[in-house]
């Protein structure tokens, strides 16, 4: 049975570890893994969406090319 992307998401979301670098490695390597998948476009948009998210926000923040590679 396919997974929804929601299902997708979920279980994405359970692999997190609340440390930052960790986790903005992880969603990198998730959006990567899915890039071809039906539902890829939104996934790297929700991945990328939680990285910023993760994000200190003290501080000038770069994430090279991360958002357009999928556009």
């Amino acid at each position: 049975m396919k997974m929804s992307f929601e299902e997708i998401m979920n279980e994405i979301k359970k692999g997190l570890t609340h440390d930052v670098e960790t986790d903005v490695e992880y969603l990198q390597e998730q959006s990567d893994k899915y890039k071809t998948h039906e539902f890829g476009r939104e996934i790297s948009r929700e991945c990328t969406r939680m990285i910023y998210d993760l994000l200190p926000r003290d501080g000038e923040v770069e994430i090279v090319g991360l958002w357009d590679e999928y556009m």
